[in-house]
């Protein structure tokens, strides 16, 4: 697994981590038993903050689900 670990009992805030269990079809880029971290929120993309690369000043976040 590539980048930064985190330590036991550090707390993320809103990311959280898992192994993948199941991957559709469609799926690309896992496999089941991959290790992951999920970032429930999304940039806009489009706003004045987001264009800048200052995504965390996003004008509109987007649910990931």
């Amino acid at each position: 697994m590539k980048g930064s670990y985190v330590e036991p009992g550090q707390v993320m805030g809103q990311e959280f981590s898992g192994r993948v269990q199941v991957a559709g079809n469609s799926v690309s880029g896992v496999k089941k038993g991959d290790r992951v971290v999920i970032k429930p929120l999304g940039n806009c993309c489009s706003c004045c903050q987001c264009l800048q690369d200052s995504l965390t000043y996003t004008k509109k976040f987007l649910q990931v689900v």
